[in-house]
């Protein structure tokens, strides 16, 4: 029975499989199949089932037996048992060696707010300077002439290195700036990634149902710098954060190199952040010393420039590129504007579900508001409670008139997450359905009013009880827009009549 130790190099041995899985019910002949523990069930418990159907290779835990009905089949058809005191990052590693492309470059980003923001914006610093570039996270693989779409964060290790090997083999992309959520970290999905550059944006309370202490939510996010990142690799880390000073002195403690950004930065250092016109001016310099420049960033928040000066040393790029700066566009559902409406309201959809994401998009929005500034969220369901009256505070206080209604309540009562988030919000409008909830911010819109749309950002669906229901924000914005139009034509040639 073969051995394996936690990240051993014994899997280069593996014999010729035709796919893998750790989902039984997709195993076919010749596959690997990988009996991984999850939260509900274990995959332990369908190994037999794996077998039946012809998987050739079996990973699983090694502090676990072999169950007694593959026992024989093991001794009499030469089915390969391989013990690991990781079946994690082993798959993970077997995945790597199964899709051994990978493009040259990989730049991987972690931190609770900003990620898709930061490797749209690395790929497309590099396409404006001439590289084939592409984005992996939780909008898809997404390269300047294709998008692949995924519609999650962190891939599972099979799906992931096949896409990575798809961006090397058939796109030929040679830069990848990949998101690297907390939970793929914990559970070395990204093990086998050849990361060369590693980045830290920040870090605030979200995925405590998950990781229970804001400890070991940093520990899951440090583990991209002091695991997975290579040897001659850079850490790219946000100055500014206390948890980036944290982060900081771990990586320091292994010899990493390291480069920062912010106020506080040494490396590209943020001296002053003002909100202009729609977009946000920025004075920085490439070391504390180093000459001052002065950029417009068609972007709005103070958020979102940080973003942008780590996609910027993340990106490798030099003082003559700075003015590359002017020319990013925001990520699809990330303070994205959707719209002004007949009445002169401007709408906005974000994605922001922590109560640090909503706060930032609403001081953000204060400076370019002229007159009330609106705000409609929601809290996700089967997910972390605690932070749901958190997120209500955030929404009342920096805002003038806030909506609350569903986002994704999955198998949970809709009412009850709306209650728990109304004890930080109680004067806010509570209105269920999130359709009906949008279209009645978007009636009270007045000249000078900005809307912003929280929670969803670029999702295309609403997850209810298990099943996923249609719903993309912006469409319903352009729907309401268009109702309003016909009713309005409707009205004019009424009166004319």
């Amino acid at each position: 029975m073969a051995q394996l130790g936690q990240y051993s190099d014994d899997v280069e041995t593996l014999p010729d499989v035709t796919g893998l899985t750790s989902d039984s019910r997709q195993v076919k002949e010749n596959y690997l199949f990988a009996a991984l523990q999850g939260t509900q069930q274990d995959g332990h418990d369908y190994i037999e089932s794996a077998v039946e159907k012809g998987a050739k290779v079996i990973l699983a835990d090694g502090a676990k037996k072999m169950p007694e009905a593959v026992q024989q089949k093991y001794n009499d058809q030469g089915l390969i048992y391989l013990k690991s005191t990781n079946p994690r990052a082993d798959f993970a590693k077997l995945a790597a060696r199964f899709y051994p492309d990978q493009p040259d470059n990989i730049m991987a980003v972690t931190g609770t707010n900003g990620k898709s923001s930061v490797v749209h914006f690395i790929a497309e610093l590099l396409r404006l300077k001439g590289k084939k570039s592409a984005s992996l996270g939780t909008i898809g693989l997404k390269g300047d002439d294709f998008h692949i779409e995924t519609g999650l964060t962190t891939l599972d290790s099979v799906r992931l290195h096949e896409l990575l090997s798809i961006a090397k083999k058939d796109k030929g992309v040679d830069y990848l700036a990949l998101e690297a959520s907390s939970h793929g970290l914990d559970q070395y999905r990204l093990d086998g990634v050849k990361i060369s550059v590693a980045g830290f944006t920040n870090l605030s309370w979200d995925h405590l149902d998950y990781h229970g202490t804001m400890d070991a939510y940093f520990e899951a996010k440090a583990r991209l710098f002091l695991d997975l990142l290579h040897n001659d690799g850079v850490a790219i880390i946000n100055a500014d954060d206390e948890w980036g000073q944290k982060l900081a002195q771990k990586a320091r403690s292994k010899n990493i190199t390291i480069k920062t950004f912010g106020r506080h930065g040494d490396d590209l250092m943020l001296h002053d952040i003002q909100p202009e016109g729609s977009g946000t001016k920025i004075t920085i310099s490439l070391g504390k010393s180093a000459t001052k420049t002065t950029l417009l960033l068609p972007l709005i928040g103070a958020f979102q420039a940080y973003n942008a000066l780590c996609a910027f040393l993340m990106s490798g790029l030099g003082e003559v590129d700075l003015p590359l700066l002017e020319q990013l566009s925001s990520v699809e559902g990330r303070m994205q504007w959707v719209a002004k409406t007949t009445q002169g309201m401007d709408v906005y959809v974000d994605y922001a579900h922590t109560p640090d994401a909503l706060e930032n998009i609403l001081k953000a929005a204060r400076p370019h508001t002229k007159n009330r500034l609106f705000v409609l969220f929601g809290c996700g369901g089967d997910r972390d409670k605690a932070k749901r009256p958190l997120m209500g505070k955030a929404a009342q206080s920096f805002s003038d008139i806030v909506i609350l209604t569903d986002d994704n309540p999955r198998g949970e009562d809709p009412s009850t997450i709306r209650s728990q988030a109304k004890e930080g919000s109680p004067d806010a409008y509570e209105i269920g359905d999130r359709r009906a909830a949008i279209f009645y911010g978007l009636e009270q819109g007045q000249d000078g009013d900005v809307f912003i749309i929280a929670g969803k950002g670029h999702e295309r669906g609403q997850d209810i009880k298990g099943t996923k229901h249609p719903f993309h924000d912006p469409s319903v914005v352009l729907d309401y827009l268009a109702q309003n139009k016909d009713n309005n034509n409707k009205n004019e040639r009424d009166a004319a009549s």
